[in-house]
């Protein structure tokens, strides 16, 4: 397999300057692939923080190597690409632990998980 860049990014609301740069980074080489957290086009803003999804951007070279987009959720996107199975997540720190287990257990196939986990370690999980 050739090498690819993978990179993960939480764009805190997806805007049009934010969504612009991110497509330069594609485009230029930075990543050849970027999970993005935080996608919601518009913004919607829920209490202090932003409500999101998750999204991936790839270059125009890789995009032809993708195989097949296997999950596409609020807190994760995974595809497979070259047969290799990547995943980007985003566990907000207010997911109740049962819900972290549950999203967490879902990658159980994945070869790369990268993403933000935002959790309590105080709870027991």
């Amino acid at each position: 397999m050739p090498y690819l860049r993978v990179g993960y990014v939480n764009s805190r609301g997806l805007n049009e300057e934010n969504w612009q740069e991110l497509r330069r980074w594609v485009e230029r080489d930075v990543f050849d692939l970027a999970t993005v957290a935080a996608t919601v086009r518009p913004v919607e803003r829920t209490g202090s923080r932003y409500k999101g999804g998750m999204c991936v951007l790839a270059s125009a070279a890789v995009a032809s190597r993708i195989e097949e987009v296997v999950t596409v959720e609020e807190t994760a996107i995974t595809i497979r690409i070259d047969s290799w199975q990547i995943s980007g997540v985003y566990l907000p720190p207010t997911l109740p632990p049962d819900q972290v287990y549950t999203a967490l257990a879902g990658l159980a196939a994945s070869d790369v998980v990268l993403g933000d986990f935002n959790i309590h370690f105080s709870l027991r999980y």
